[in-house]
């Protein structure tokens, strides 16, 4: 999330923590509905990519079997 740009960023946290609409989130940051939509689009697609290129499977050993 913190490599997010600023708009992608303020975007997806309205969106999904603070579980703002669409219409809300465009009035509050002055932009169209449809920008916030590629906003929306943009940070999943970095977040999901992010993810696939961590090791989950090495983090997961660590927290279950090393650190305890």
């Amino acid at each position: 999330m913190n490599q997010l740009p600023p708009r992608q960023k303020e975007s997806f946290i309205r969106k999904r923590q603070q579980e703002q609409s669409i219409k809300k989130i465009a009035a509050d940051l002055e932009l169209s509905p449809k920008t916030v939509e590629n906003h929306l689009t943009q940070a999943l697609k970095k977040i999901r990519e992010a993810l696939e290129n961590r090791n989950i499977g090495g983090e997961l050993y660590y927290l279950l079997f090393i650190k305890n």
